[in-house]
This record gives C-alpha cells, structure tokens and sequence, in this order.
C-alpha cells in the first residue's frame, strides 16, 4: 500500500490473509502504523511497514500480486511517475488500485471543509 498511512487498508488486507507491505513517506504515519500493528500480534507475520517513498523503495521489492494507493495521487508532483514507479514494482499480470476525491462541491464541503476545517482529522491545507 504506498501512501499507508496509519495502516488501515494494511491490516484490513493482512486479516484477509494477504502479506502486505505500507509505505509512507511520514515518519509519525509509519509509527502510528507500527504502534498500531504491535496491538495484533495474529498480523505481525503478514502485515510490516516501512518509511520511504516509492521511488526509494529498494529495487529488491518487486513481484507484488497487487498494489494499492488510496487519495495519495492528488499530493503528488508527477502523477504519471508516480503510477509508472508503483507498476514497476507489480509482477506481470498483477493488479493497481487507485483512488482519489471526486472533484465535487460535496467532497469539498466533507473532506475539506468538515474534515480539515471543522473536525480537524485531517491537517488543514493537506488538499489545496
């Protein structure tokens, strides 16, 4: 999963019996992600984390069956290195999951203005 924040779709993937690898560029996201995973012991096996960004992930990591990147496209400078450096890491056949916010006034009005302006989940200006 790269941009895994604090591991959700990380465990979420582990408890269906995947092996999965988070990256985050974000030192406090991985620690979250890792204090986190250190309470389920039946995932430590399955599920590990790392702080780094696609691009610097070591030439090493490849082969994976499926890659995921959920509202992480939106935050980056070249969406299209970006995606190109993810692919090279996904054997062939193998499956990218992507996802990013609509660009509606609804999404504006929950994701930016409730959840960065009002309810403060998420650190205000993350989406200009």
């Amino acid at each position: 999963d790269v941009g895994s924040g604090g591991g959700l779709l990380c465990e979420s993937l582990g408890k269906l019996g995947c092996n999965v690898l988070g990256i985050d560029p974000t030192e406090t996201s991985v620690k979250v992600a890792r204090e986190h995973l250190s309470q389920n012991e039946h995932l430590l096996k399955r599920v590990r984390y790392e702080q780094t960004a696609i691009e610097d992930l070591a030439e090493t990591e490849t082969g994976f069956d499926f890659a995921t990147s959920m509202e992480v496209i939106e935050h980056v400078k070249n969406p299209a290195v970006f995606v190109n450096n993810i692919v090279k890491r996904i054997r062939p056949g193998g499956l990218l999951f992507l996802s990013t916010m609509a660009q509606t006034i609804e999404s504006y009005m929950i994701i930016i203005m409730m959840a960065e302006n009002i309810m403060g989940t998420i650190p205000q200006g993350t989406h200009d």
